[in-house]
Formats: structure tokens, sequence, C-alpha cells
């Protein structure tokens, strides 16, 4: 791992909302019983000195930890506080906001790769439910490898949404009511809109990791505008 490499795109964020997305981490390494919960270290002008796992936190600041002894630890924490992450590796993707990609070369499609899968989405979509996907996504004048590797996943997941969309009649019919989808790289969160009823219009930020939400998330989305 090249710190290097990470530390520029560490994302300065307040304590507060950064311990909520430990939290919520903490919580799903527990459900999916893996042991590797984030370990920090929190600290105040009051005096207060915490270390340990947070689990649970409410909206009234109190927190439950597991402390390094393995006793179960109830603070009430104050409006601020300064936060230390101990083992930081696992949350890269929380510390950068979503911005590290860990990728060996393997993981990364050439140009030509990446234009030939599309190109194979495009078809498949078009003879299941007669729209053009467009290639305009394509077009950037720079495709890095975090946008080639991102382009190839997201045609995949597009495959499956639209297939989901489609197990009923009215879903298939709502797609073939289309003439034209297109996806475009955005500086915010997933939307979608459609143009003249007859276009559907997908942004998203290719740059940062995808949700692991996203195909539900796109599918209420796009189902949504119909």
């Amino acid at each position: 791992m090249d710190l290097q490499q990470i530390l520029p795109q560490i994302k300065i964020q307040k304590s507060q909302i950064l311990l909520l997305q430990i939290v919520k981490f903490n919580a799903r390494v527990i459900e999916e019983k893996n042991k590797n919960l984030i370990t920090i270290h929190i600290n105040s002008f009051h005096g207060l000195s915490i270390t340990g796992k947070p689990i649970k936190i409410d909206d009234h600041n109190n927190c439950v930890f597991i402390n390094d002894s393995g006793s179960i630890g109830f603070y009430e924490l104050p409006e601020t506080f300064n936060l230390e992450v101990i083992n930081p590796e696992p949350i890269w993707d929380i510390l950068t906001d979503g911005m590290y990609f860990d990728l060996s070369s393997s993981d990364i499609p050439t140009t030509l790769q990446v234009k030939k899968n599309w190109a194979d989405v495009q078809s498949e979509l078009k003879n299941a439910y007669g729209f053009d996907l467009d290639k305009e996504i394509l077009n950037d004048s720079e495709l890095t490898d975090v946008l080639k590797y991102q382009i190839q996943k997201f045609g995949i997941i597009l495959q499956e949404v639209f297939a989901s969309i489609a197990i009923d009649q009215d879903g298939t019919d709502a797609l073939k009511s289309l003439r034209k989808v297109g996806i475009r790289q955005a500086d915010k969160s997933l939307q979608v809109k459609i143009v003249d009823t007859k276009e559907l219009l997908i942004y998203l930020d290719l740059n940062k990791k995808l949700d692991q939400d996203i195909v539900p998330r796109l599918q209420n989305e796009i189902e949504s505008k119909f």
C-alpha cells in the first residue's frame, strides 16, 4: 500500500461525521462476523479520553464502545472532539470519500476492451428493449485506469438493473418506450432524468467507488421516472 498515493486523497471532514461513518462500518463488520473492527481514539477539551471500537451512537451523542480490555463503555460525547483512527486501512474508502482504488494491473481493462465491452452491452440492450445506449461516457479526453475499470463495471450493472425492471410486462413496456439511454459523468450523487419522455439520462461520478446498493438504488430511480 502506497501511503504517498493515498494521502493526497484523504478528505477533511468533521469528527462527528466521521464517527457516524465508522459506527456504521463497525456495525456492518459485526453483522458479517468479520473481526476487523475500526479502533479510534477520542479526546476533547473537557478532558475526555477514549480508545476503543465504537459500535452504536444516538442523536444525543451517546456512544457505545468496545474498549481495548474487552469491556463495554457508554460515553456521552461533547459536541466537539478530536478523533484519531488507529487502524485506517479498512476504511480508506471512507477517509477518501470513495476516491481510493486498490487496483492491480489485471483489474484494469485496456481502452479497446472497454469500448468492445460497451458495444456488447449496447447490442444486448438494443436487442432486448429497442433503445440505443449512447457511448458519450467513452469520449472522455483521458480514460484513466479508474474510469476504465468503473465503466466496465457499470456496463454490467446496467444489464442487471434493466433485466430486473423488465421482470414483468409493465417494466418491459416502459423500457421499450425509450428511444435512448445515456450515462453522464457528473460530480454529484446518482441522479436519473427523463428528457422528452423518450431519453433516459443517468448522472453519477465514476471517479468514486460505486455504492454497495447501487443496483437497487438505480433501479428505484429509473422506475420512479416512468
